[in-house]
């Protein structure tokens, strides 16, 4: 509970406080009605007047200084005109009796209260103040006026009970019954606390339960006042309006506060103690006066419960006015509160310190739920952040109200780093998509988009993202989900890579048989044409001999012409076409070869060896210019496989890598192809990477569809990389994946099984 200055919000400014807020709101529900009777309006300025007592002692509870005490100032003049309306409402309720007297007795009498409050302010100047730490207020001290003010209060109390009696009389029928039940609300809300007051004067009475009585019977008294004339008066009164002020005046009595006082001299020695303080402490009036208040009200640090000094403490020693802090209280039976306290020090006439004042609220069961909406606060922080999701959310401006810990990870960037920050600002990928953002935010549904890419150390990430209004008290921002969806891209993209294998497999084996036929009929007879006409043959010449014709003028002709050499290009393509159909029928039915366990180290090995001495990478890559780089882990264990399929995929790969490093042009800088080997889990990963010319986004997506190729025609088959995929995922269970940047180079990975 914060403060300001002298004033402190206590258990007893809040009992006056309502009873002041109780009687002023119903002067002015009276006074706010639009056809009004006289005897409304007399009630009305009672209800007004009396208020301002209720406001005296208010100001008397919540200002600790010795000013307040002139609180009773409002106490003489404002309580006699209130009763002095009364007694006229008499003579306009239920019907009204004109006397012209009660014009004239009203001016005397009003002038009287003013006479009486005159005097009574200047003769108080001359009077002592004192403190009563019991209620914790400042007061004047005992006087022979105030017993004259008490007299004269009680005369005009009598005036009202004659006007009543006298109306009671003359009334007939159930108006009288009516007037009587007024009367008796008004001595219940006038006579008790009249008699408390008494009490209090005299010491018969603790200034704590007095005060608690008068506002508790002012309260009481005139809302049962004010509800009989609600339902007497014949002035209109809407039913709602009836409703809403009871309402009103219900919730009035439901106010409670609390406060604990504590009062001690120049010596830090205890002179008072009220009851609830004496309550929770644990130590009786008796027990605590005259004890150093340390021992009595011990309290500690709240971060590490070691003792501290309370607020007397401080304006004692250090001389200050006023002290407020919060700390934890050690009670007599060992256990502990949380309170807030607030010392302020008490001054005499002369303005000198002659001792302080402790109030102190006991705040556990606040601070209980303080502590419990900070566990829930940061368990709901700890469940955001479990989640995978970068959630970030922001307001109308698109400025950074919450960051959660995805998003840190992936900016490296703190959410006090970002906060009031545009998200756009700090995400920059995100800035073409601020019109669905927008969009959601104003039509509150939420808005998806598919897939947003982001570099990262030089990888590209893809990301889903969800945009969802957020609609709070106070403001209208938006949430914004990311999710990364590389994966799942990349596993579908596989799945559809799969099917196309499957399907395609199917087309390839059939077209491969269809084509064999026919390229084997033509193969034969090439190869019978080229025998039929050579000379080394003896059956050539028998035949050549018969037909008078000599078998080596036919050879020279037909070499002559190129007759031979097409017959021998006929065969050669004739070979080129059936490697293609083999391959083909090797991509379209699973492999019966039996697995064996094999060192994929000395695979590489042998397929390094085998690209060194392959004629066409010799011809325009040569493997001896190429920097061949190895990075193989020691723990490498052997794989089942199919040896010759593993060779030919390696082979294949090492091929595709040197035609791409054949295809960029490298200054000061030298080719290299790097072939790592690592275990990962339960697989074995083997990366063949390049730094070459690498792929665009199309070429990699299509990379290993059969019959694709970017070789010049003639070089390629398009069936290398795809026979390879199929060669790793349908025969060995295993993975293949490729990543490229366009210009920086490319790296396919296989992953082989263990076991």
């Amino acid at each position: 509970m914060e403060t300001a200055g002298n004033i402190y919000l206590t258990h007893s400014s809040f009992i006056t406080a309502t009873a002041a807020v109780f009687t002023l709101l119903s002067g002015f529900f009276l006074v706010f009605l639009k056809k009004k009777s006289k005897a409304t309006i007399d009630l009305a300025t009672v209800f007004i007047s009396i208020s301002f007592t209720s406001i005296a002692f208010t100001f008397a509870f919540v200002y600790y200084h010795h000013a307040a005490a002139y609180h009773r100032w409002l106490t003489v003049t404002p309580v006699l005109i209130g009763i002095l309306f009364l007694a006229r409402f008499f003579f306009h309720f239920p019907t009204e009796r004109a006397h012209k007297f009660v014009r004239v007795a009203t001016i005397f009498f009003i002038a009287v209260a003013l006479a009486d409050g005159v005097l009574w302010i200047f003769a108080s100047l001359k009077y002592g103040k004192v403190f009563h730490g019991e209620s914790g207020m400042w007061d004047l001290a005992h006087s022979h006026f105030a017993a004259v003010n008490a007299a004269i209060i009680g005369f005009y109390i009598l005036l009202v009970i004659a006007a009543g009696i006298w109306r009671i009389i003359i009334t007939p029928g159930r108006d009288r019954y009516r007037v009587l039940s007024i009367l008796s609300a008004f001595i219940i809300s006038t006579i008790i606390p009249g008699i408390a007051n008494s009490m209090a004067r005299q010491g018969a009475m603790e200034l704590n339960t007095f005060i608690l009585t008068y506002a508790t019977m002012t309260i009481i008294g005139w809302f049962i006042t004010l509800m009989l004339y609600i339902n007497y008066t014949t002035d209109y009164i809407p039913f709602m309006v009836r409703i809403v002020g009871i309402c009103v005046i219900t919730f009035l009595l439901c106010l409670v506060g609390i406060s604990y006082v504590i009062a001690v001299d120049m010596n830090g020695n205890i002179t008072l103690i009220n009851h609830v303080a004496q309550k929770l402490t644990g130590w009786a009036f008796h027990e605590a006066i005259g004890e150093k208040l340390e021992n009595i009200y011990q309290i500690l640090d709240e971060t590490d419960l070691k003792p501290c000094r309370n607020s007397i403490e401080i304006i004692l020693n250090g001389g200050m006015e006023t002290v407020n802090q919060q700390r934890v209280l050690l009670c007599r039976d060992g256990s502990t509160r949380f309170v807030y306290e607030r010392g302020t020090c008490m001054r005499d006439n002369n303005n000198m310190i002659i001792g302080a004042v402790l109030v102190f609220h006991d705040i556990t069961e606040e601070k209980k739920h303080q502590i419990e909406m900070v566990r829930m606060r940061l368990l709901f922080k700890q469940i955001i952040d479990s989640m995978p999701s970068i959630l970030i959310g922001i307001d109308q401006l698109e400025k950074i109200i919450y960051w959660n810990s995805q998003a840190e990870k992936f900016t490296s960037l703190k959410e006090q780093d970002v906060s009031g920050r545009t998200v756009f600002e700090v995400l920059p990928f995100l800035k073409e998509y601020i019109e669905s953002v927008q969009t959601a935010r104003s039509t509150g549904q939420p808005q998806k988009v598919e897939c947003i890419q982001a570099e990262k150390n030089g990888n590209t990430i893809k990301f889903e993202m969800t945009a969802y209004p957020l609609i709070a008290a106070d403001m209208e921002g938006a949430v914004i989900r990311l999710d990364d969806v590389t994966a799942r891209l990349r596993m579908e993209e596989m799945i559809i890579q799969t099917e196309k294998m499957v399907s395609l497999g199917g087309l390839a084996a059939g077209m491969a048989h269809e084509i064999n036929n026919p390229l084997g009929g033509i193969m034969m007879g090439s190869q019978n044409i080229l025998r039929r006409i050579d000379p080394s043959l003896k059956k050539n010449h028998e035949y050549a001999d018969l037909c008078g014709i000599d078998i080596w003028n036919i050879h020279a002709y037909m070499e002559k012409r190129g007759i031979i050499s097409t017959l021998q290009g006929i065969l050669e393509m004739g070979g080129r076409a059936s490697e293609i159909v083999e391959n083909m029928l090797s991509f379209s039915r699973k492999s019966e070869s039996a697995k064996s366990s094999h060192d994929l180290k000395v695979l590489a090995e042998k397929a390094i060896e085998l690209a060194s001495n392959e004629y066409d990478l010799k011809k325009k890559w040569d493997f001896r210019h190429l920097k061949i780089i190895r990075d193989y882990d020691d723990d490498i264990p052997q794989i089942p496989c199919v040896k010759t399929e593993i060779q030919q995929v390696i082979l294949n790969l090492l091929k595709n890598a040197a035609y791409a490093l054949g295809e960029k042009t490298y200054e000061g800088f030298q080719p290299q192809i790097t072939i790592r080997l690592k275990r990962e889990h339960t697989m074995v990963c083997l990366d063949i990477a390049d730094n070459g010319i690498g792929m665009d986004t199309e070429t990699k997506k299509r990379v290993f569809e059969p019959f694709f190729t970017t070789k010049e025609a003639g070089t390629g088959t398009g069936l290398g990389l795809s026979v390879s995929y199929f060669i790793i995922t349908n025969n060995h269970g295993g993975q293949m994946e490729v990543e490229s940047v366009h210009g920086v180079g490319t790296t396919f990975s296989i992953r082989l099984p263990i076991s």
